[in-house]
């Protein structure tokens, strides 16, 4: 694998996603007296027509975990990725990694949970590196933003990635 960018490149994508669905499907806003309340859903088929227009690679501590990304397939839970890897000679091989989403106490918390490439396994220092990494990542981003920005629910199934944001009104 690659040494490529820094982590925040599957925040940036995290967050183009969200920015983009917002754009096009709000499922629902519920505005209090000092907080919205947000509801984005992006279908199987949106996140791949994202990553076609994007420069699809999702680089995680440093190292690109496939080479290209071809597609994402929504599960109960998890989002699978598909893509392409080189072995050391550069041939090309197919592999994927799946990846799941929560809300937990107000942080969207990511980790990779399986992976199918060859010559990479969920106990490899680079898996376990990555998973640090989002966390702490993610993390310092709420840090960062003073917490204005909420992550209530978040969830994957085979119909759409569902996430349910917080934010406070500007005064």
């Amino acid at each position: 694998m690659k040494i490529k960018k820094s982590t925040k490149l599957i925040l940036f994508f995290l967050s183009v996603i969200l920015l983009t669905s917002i754009a096009c499907t709000m499922g629902g806003v519920t505005v209090s007296k000092d907080r919205a309340t947000i509801q984005v859903t992006l279908t199987e088929a949106q996140i791949n027509t994202f990553l076609q227009k994007a420069d699809s690679d999702i680089v995680i501590s440093n190292e690109k975990l496939l080479e290209k990304i071809d597609s994402v397939e929504l599960h109960e839970g998890y989002i699978r990725v598909y893509g392409e890897d080189q072995t050391t000679d550069g041939v090309p091989v197919a592999g994927s990694f799946d990846v799941s989403l929560r809300a937990d106490s107000d942080e969207l918390k990511v980790q990779i949970i399986a992976v199918d490439i060859p010559g990479v396994d969920i106990n490899d220092p680079r898996i376990v590196k990555a998973n640090r990494e989002l966390a702490e990542e993610l993390s310092q981003s709420v840090r960062e933003s003073n917490g204005d920005v909420l992550f209530k629910e978040a969830s994957v199934s085979e119909s759409g990635l569902m996430l349910t944001v917080e934010v406070p009104m500007q005064k």
